[in-house]
């Protein structure tokens, strides 16, 4: 049974060929944002503040498609925004931040055994 695979590092090594060092800045940049990502989302979440929100998933979007991340969470990141900006259907937002969270979750641990094995 193969594992399930969180990201796919193809895209950003085809945009920087024979530059291992920008992918290992990349990953430790994500490997970086993501626990405070989680952690003012959340706060976000849980005061309301949609405009934080939306902010906070914005900056978070282009790392979601740098790292490969399946183009489903992207699509949803880009729903989140939509929602929070347009203040509609705000009562499915927290159980999609939660979807996303989770997957961001799993990317953080691949990157970080990424980057340990590769790039150590």
């Amino acid at each position: 049974m193969e594992e399930t695979k969180h990201c796919n590092l193809d895209y950003l090594k085809s945009h920087s060929p024979n530059n291992p060092k920008f992918i290992v800045e990349i990953i430790q940049m994500f490997l970086e944002q993501t626990p405070a990502f989680v952690t003012k989302v959340n706060k976000c979440l849980l005061e309301e503040d949609w405009d934080g929100l939306y902010g906070n998933v914005h900056k978070i979007r282009p790392s979601i498609d740098l790292i490969g991340m399946q183009k489903e969470f992207g699509i949803e990141a880009k729903q989140i925004e939509e929602y929070c900006k347009e203040r509609k259907n705000l009562d499915l937002v927290p159980e999609m931040i939660h979807r996303l969270e989770k997957e961001l979750e799993e990317a953080y641990k691949e990157l970080k055994t990424e980057l340990l094995i590769n790039h150590s």
